[in-house]
């Protein structure tokens, strides 16, 4: 198949540069940290790959939940 693991090192590295700012006391608040994560992953793909893949993504993240 083909992968591409853009979604994972745009993730990795939005942890790097924001996420690790900000260590939370508990696990109950680690969503603050994968939230912003996550957006800052669907931003790089709206950057490199256009709006209409951003919505796409915002959207079926969206459903996951």
């Amino acid at each position: 198949p083909n992968y591409s693991a853009d979604d994972l090192v745009a993730h990795e590295l939005a942890h790097q540069w924001f996420g690790d700012l900000l260590t939370c006391r508990t696990w109950d608040h680690i969503w603050l940290n994968e939230g912003l994560t996550t957006y800052f992953t669907d931003l790089f793909f709206e950057h490199h790959y256009g709006a209409d893949e951003f919505r796409m993504r915002r959207v079926t993240q969206n459903r996951e939940y």
